[in-house]
């Protein structure tokens, strides 16, 4: 082969292989990497959600703070918020994993 290509065509083949090896393992680490961030988005969006849920459920104050007229606007300003927040880090995690 090296006779009707010229060169060394066993070294430069070899080469190319690990070069494809290598992209694969650059790829296979930012989609862990994306998979990570993934997760942690959805723990950051769950959390307050869970604990909002929880004071409610464990404090009757708590419950009728949060059902009264500046409890319900906070609250939808904190839902607004956190569903901004989890659109965004999902922006930020397809951009990463290009």
């Amino acid at each position: 082969m090296a006779l009707s290509l010229g060169g060394h065509t066993a070294a430069v083949l070899q080469s190319g292989a690990a070069l494809l090896r290598e992209r694969a393992s650059v790829r296979a680490e930012a989609a862990a990497h994306a998979a990570q961030a993934r997760l942690s988005a959805r723990v950051l969006t769950a959390v307050p959600l869970l604990f909002a849920s929880w004071g409610a459920i464990a404090s009757p104050s708590f419950r009728a703070a949060l059902l009264g007229p500046l409890g319900v606007v906070a609250a939808s300003l904190g839902l607004g918020l956190n569903a901004f927040g989890w659109w965004w880090m999902q922006h930020i995690v397809r951009g990463a994993a290009r």
